[in-house]
């Protein structure tokens, strides 16, 4: 028995595919699917982009801290 409504991802119908509402031939269903992969791809990359620059950020300014400490320590 195939599941309904917003259970139903995606089934196959000879050569077609339904997601999302709506009825697609093979080529456009996988060149969808191939693009909603590589949109997650680009996603990820961004994200990871952010996250290395937040990081850096953090790690110049702890060392300017660690910097500064050292300089009181030495000059007080």
């Amino acid at each position: 028995m195939q599941k309904v409504g917003s259970e139903l991802e995606s089934k196959s119908v000879g050569n077609e595919f339904y997601y999302k509402g709506k009825f697609w031939n093979a080529k456009d269903y996988f060149r969808m699917k191939e693009n909603e992969r590589l949109q997650k791809i680009k996603e990820f990359e961004k994200q990871r982009i952010k996250d290395i620059e937040k990081f850096t950020e953090n790690y110049e300014r702890l060392q300017k801290e660690k910097e500064y400490e050292e300089f009181k320590k030495r000059f007080s």
